[in-house]
Formats: structure tokens, C-alpha cells, sequence
């Protein structure tokens, strides 16, 4: 290998890092605007009026696959607690 050909492959090493990196920061960003907009969206439901119930309907088809995943995460959860505790390692 040449001096240039280990230059360039080390950079392309290190750009990868760094690319990963922001890569995780943007998807927890996005993982956090759908919970706010989670929030947002049924806070009348919750009894916070941040937002008004028509509008907070119109919006509620934006949010159609994340309330399929949550209602089948709620007919598919048989015990919440031994979960978590399954993951703390609780006995």
C-alpha cells in the first residue's frame, strides 16, 4: 500500500465514525419529535389542553402506524411488570 492509499482509507475509517455518530444523534432527534408530537397530539385526551381537540383530530391520521403499534403492543403485553422486571434481572 502506498502512504496516500493508508491516508485515505484511515480518513474513510474516521468519516465512518463520525458519520455513525450522527447518524444515532438524528434518530434520536426524530425519536423525539414523534414523542412530542405524540404528546401534542393526545394532551385533551390526557386533560393538558395544549392543543384543541379539532385540530388535535385532524392531525390524529398523521399518527395513524404509531397508534397501530401501540394498540398492538397493548393486546400483546400479557404482564408489563414481569418485562420489566425481566430486564433489571428482579426475582
Amino acid at each position: 500500500m502506498t502512504p496516500p492509499s493508508i491516508f485515505r482509507n484511515l480518513l474513510d475509517l474516521i468519516g465512518g465514525f463520525l458519520k455513525s455518530k450522527a447518524y444515532g444523534y438524528v434518530e434520536f432527534d426524530l425519536n423525539e419529535a414523534k414523542n412530542l408530537f405524540g404528546l401534542l397530539l393526545f394532551s385533551p385526551l390526557m386533560g393538558i389542553p395544549l392543543l384543541p381537540a379539532s385540530i388535535a383530530l385532524e392531525l390524529l391520521p398523521h399518527a395513524e402506524s404509531d397508534l397501530a403499534r401501540a394498540v398492538d403492543r397493548m393486546f400483546t403485553l400479557d404482564d408489563p411488570w414481569g418485562l420489566i422486571g425481566g430486564r433489571f434481572d428482579v426475582e
